[in-house]
């Protein structure tokens, strides 16, 4: 009865749930200790050294790494920190590095996860396109039709306004 007590709130709280979508989401995308715990399990010390520069170098390619990993729960967190320190600052020369692996770890995530993964990978296309700006949109045409692809298909709503979101951000860069 108390399962089904939670259930039915659940339920009766419906409209709440875009209230619910909207405060996690933003949560994620702008709490740096998501990023900063990440960045510890990915072999820093925490957020002293990645201020101090030591881990800087270190950083995106972790990221890169834990986007490898078969777990959806891991490349979920990467994402999150790959948008937390994408966000941070202005990272042009990290991310030219390592462009070309992070985008294809990016477009696999879009075309292949589950609705959290396709939504953090959406926000994570916008922030490189906006990062590396428009000189390199080219280089990011599979992701524009996979965006537009899930963005019009049917899936998960969350994961939809996700792809059309980067793809409205993706295409102003490009203009």
């Amino acid at each position: 009865a108390m399962g089904r007590r939670k259930k039915g709130k659940k339920k009766g709280g419906d409209g709440g749930g875009d209230e619910d979508w909207e405060v996690g989401s933003e949560a994620s995308f702008t709490s740096t200790s998501e990023a900063a715990s990440f960045f510890s399990l990915a072999g820093g010390g925490g957020g002293d050294q990645d201020e101090d520069g030591l881990l800087e170098d270190q950083v995106l390619p972790a990221i890169a790494e834990a986007l490898y990993e078969k777990r959806a729960a891991t490349r979920e967190r990467a994402l999150d920190g790959l948008c937390s320190y994408l966000r941070s600052a202005y990272r042009y020369d990290e991310l030219d590095r390592i462009r070309e692996t992070i985008g294809t770890l990016l477009l696999r995530s879009i075309q292949k996860g589950k609705a959290k993964e396709q939504e953090l990978a959406a926000y994570a296309v916008a922030l490189a396109v906006v990062t590396l700006g428009p000189d390199e949109n080219e280089s990011w045409q599979d992701h524009i039709r996979a965006l537009a692809q899930k963005a019009t298909g049917a899936g998960p709503a969350r994961a939809r306004v996700a792809c059309a979101r980067s793809l409205g951000g993706v295409c102003f860069v490009g203009s």
